[in-house]
Parts: structure tokens; sequence; C-alpha cells
């Protein structure tokens, strides 16, 4: 038992380290400057962003994305990182607590010598020939140690601990959406190869056609040499063509299947013509406060910000006294041949320390910390910024590409009338066939142009849902 005056001198100590309070404040307050409403996106009933994908009504580009954001390993090492910041965060919130532990010691020792005094003729009668020795140990013993978080350096380092893993946690997310989105774009440009590939080959059918034609007109001595070469010149630009499309369908195939978490060399996408069936309507009822609480990477930077403002509270509560409490007690037993001494021991500590001089450590540990809350908070409005702007842009795209398609649709109903009158004038003796043909070619060079543009919808769709920050469930 302690003594009963040190036991208020204690009670002393602990009133005053648990009542004697200096909260460290940062400012962390932001004003990013932002609008109402986007400047394109249309006000409404706001729009479920959740499973976005869904949306395109097709199975095969949602299994993709579903096994890209499970399967892909860039995802599953970032999900162990979030694993590991929110074990190193329990870590530094468990330092706020007491430690306590205990302890054994056991020890035994059996040592047999000469005795050096035996030789000696006046005292060898009265001392033994051999010196012994044996003797044991055997403690226990309790230890408690306490740094109480009296101007709160400790919470400021285990927050910002907590808030670095809540910003890696952020961070993985928005990884997650990243790679949703490239599974989009490639299968959405893969689909739209295929369909340009058999518009390639139905364009070839005719080009050979038109070769035809010019070679008998030519021998007939109805046209020039220079028809045929040109013929023949639009023919190898297809081929061409073709070519390249092959070879860019096979480098999105393989990128689709490492994205998936797939072998490149064994992953195969079969062609689909259904694929697509639909490009899905806009999403639409959102405003640009929305952003700040949708966007995993706008949330990331808010985290880094206070994590860093807690950098800046630690720093600071260097300044201010620290406080220790120590207690061990021990018992045990020391044995020596036959007999044993019993040992207790009982020590308690308490300390306070204050820094005198650090030869402006502290002082420049502060002004760095408050540096990288700047810049923290400068690159959360930045990111703000950034977002907004992705969001009107994808949005404006959108609705140029929407208008862009409906006016193709109109020249395509002119393209296929006029082939069709064509045809009428070439069958009543007034049109030659190739005039035929090539109004045909021009009705599929418009079909590709669509295909082109109903590809890009897509694509600033799956750009728009992005940017507001849809989450692949």
């Amino acid at each position: 038992m302690l003594p009963e005056n040190m036991m208020k001198k204690i009670s002393l100590l602990l009133a005053f380290m648990l009542t004697a309070c200096a909260t460290q404040t940062v400012n962390t307050e932001m004003s990013p400057t932002i609008s109402d409403t986007f400047r394109y996106l249309p006000q409404g009933e706001k729009s479920d962003l959740r499973d976005w994908y869904q949306a395109w009504q097709d199975p095969v580009l949602s299994d993709l994305i579903q096994k890209g954001v499970q399967d892909n390993f860039t995802v599953q090492a970032a999900l162990k990182r979030v694993e590991a910041a929110n074990e190193y965060a329990q870590t530094a919130k468990a330092d706020l607590l007491p430690k306590a532990g205990v302890s054994g010691n056991l020890g035994y020792q059996n040592i047999s010598a000469d005795n050096p005094l035996k030789d000696n003729r006046f005292l060898s009668p009265f001392v033994p020939e051999k010196m012994k020795i044996d003797d044991g140990l055997i403690a226990l013993g309790f230890s408690a140690s306490w740094e109480p978080d009296i101007f709160g350096k400790k919470t400021a380092d285990a927050d910002s601990v907590a808030f670095q893993a809540l910003s890696l946690t952020e961070q993985t997310e928005f990884l997650q959406q990243a790679i949703a989105a490239k599974i989009a774009v490639l299968y959405c440009q893969i689909v739209a190869n295929d369909k340009s590939l058999h518009l390639i080959d139905e364009n070839i059918n005719i080009i050979k056609e038109l070769q035809r034609y010019a070679q008998g007109r030519f021998n007939a001595g109805q046209t020039q040499k220079a028809d045929i070469l040109e013929t023949q010149m639009a023919l190898e630009k297809l081929l061409a063509q073709k070519t390249l499309l092959i070879t860019q369908r096979a480098e999105q195939e393989q990128q689709l299947a490492v994205l998936t978490g797939q072998n490149p060399q064994s992953f195969v996408l079969p062609e689909n013509p259904n694929a697509l069936p639909q490009t899905p309507p806009a999403p639409s009822g959102f405003v640009p406060s929305d952003i700040l609480l949708m966007r995993p990477d706008i949330r990331a930077k808010a985290a880094a910000v206070q994590a860093a403002a807690a950098g800046v509270a630690s720093a600071k509560a260097d300044l201010l006294p620290r406080f220790h409490l120590q207690f061990l007690g021990e018992t045990g037993k020391i044995g020596l041949s036959t007999d044993g001494i019993g040992v207790q021991a009982t020590l308690f500590n308490a300390g306070v320390e204050l820094p005198i001089f650090t030869a402006g450590r502290i002082k420049h540990n502060i002004s760095a910390k408050e540096a990288e809350l700047e810049a923290a908070m400068a690159d959360y409005q930045q990111e703000v910024l950034n977002a907004l702007q992705e969001v009107d842009t994808a949005y404006h795209t959108r609705i140029l590409l929407d208008k862009r398609s409906q006016q193709l649709d109109t020249a395509n109903t002119t393209a296929k009338q006029r082939h069709n009158a064509q045809k009428r004038l070439f069958a009543n003796g007034y049109a030659l066939y190739n005039e035929v043909l090539r109004a045909k070619l021009d009705e599929i060079a418009i079909e590709q142009e669509q295909i082109n543009t109903n590809r890009d919808r897509h694509l600033s769709t799956i750009a728009l849902y992005r940017a507001l920050g849809a989450k692949p469930e």
C-alpha cells in the first residue's frame, strides 16, 4: 500500500491533469466558388446513380464492370492498403489508453569450486575444501504506464492517421469508379468497331461491284482507266481501314482482359450484334453542392485537409507540457541454499515535461505543418473546380451529340431516299448504274457517322456518370 500522503499527492496530480484542458483549434474553413446550378445539367427529379451501368441494359457490360471492380488486381491491392491503414488508425487510437503488462523471472545457479584458502595452514582447519553456491530467484511483477492526453497531441496524432485512412478509402473508391468507366469505354469502342467492320465489308462489296462495272465500261470504250484506278484506290483504302480496326479491337480486348483481372492471351470477347441496344438518357436533377458529397476524389481531398489540420494541432501541442504516470509492483523470492528471502517492491512515478529550448524545432515543425494544411486546402478547392468543369463539359458534349445524332438520322433518311431515287432512274434508263452504287456508298458513309456518334454519346454519358460520382456497386 502507498502511504496516505503519497495517495493525496497522486490524487491532486490526477485531478490537475484531467481538468487542465487546452484544446488546439485549427481553422480549416474553405469556401470553394460554386454556383447554384450547373450550366447545362437540366433540373428535375434527381436520377438514381446506383449501378449506373445497368442503364445500358447490356448484361455483358454489367458483368464486365462487376468483375473489374472486384477482381482487378490494382483494386485488390488498394483494398489491402486501406485495410492496413485502418489497422494503423486503430493502433494510434490505442496509444491514448494506459499500457499494462505482467512479467516473470525464474533463475537458478549451482556452483562448486575449490576453496583457495584450503591450503592455508592457519585457516585450512576452519574452511571447507570446496566452495558451493546454490541459489534461486523467482519473481512476478505488474507494470503500467499512461501518458494522459491533456492538450490533445496524441488525439491529434490519432485523428491524423484516421483521416489518412479515410482519404485512402475514398481514393480506392475513386479508383473503382475509374476502372468501371474505363471498362465501359473500351466495351463501347469494341462494339462500335464491330459495327464499323460490318459496314466496311458491305462497302467493299459495293466498291468491287463498282470496279466490275467500271471495267466493263472501260472494255466497251465508255470510260477512262482513271475510273478503274479510282475504284482500286478506294478498295485499298477500305482494306487498310479494316486492318486498323481489327488491330484496335484486339488491343482494346486485351486491355479489357487486364482491367477485369483475366489473362489477355486467352480472353475473347465474342461479337454481339445486340450489344448496347440503347443510349440511356443523361442523368438530371443535381446541383453543384451535391458533387461535394458524391465525388470520392473530393471526399478524399477533404479527408486530407482534416489529416493536415490534425498534424498542425499535434505540432502546436508540442509547446505544452506532457504528463506521464508509471507504476511497477513486483513480488518474489530469492533463495540462498535452503534459505529464502521474500522480496516486495512498489514504484509509482508521476512526472511532467515542458519544452524550454528546442533550437526552433517546434516552431519550424508548426510552420511546416501549417504549410501542408494550406496546400491540402488548395488541392481540395482545385479538385472541386475540376469536378464542376467535368460535369458541365460532359453534359454539354452529350447535348451536342444528341443534336448531331438527330441531324444524322435526318441525313440518313434523305440518303436512303436518294438511293431509291437513283435506282428508279437507272431502271427507267435515266441514270448509270455507278450512280446507284455511289448513292449507296453515301448512305453507308452516313451510317458510319451514326455509329461514331452513338459511340461518342455512350462515352459522354459514361463521362457524365463518372463526373457526378456514380459508384459501381
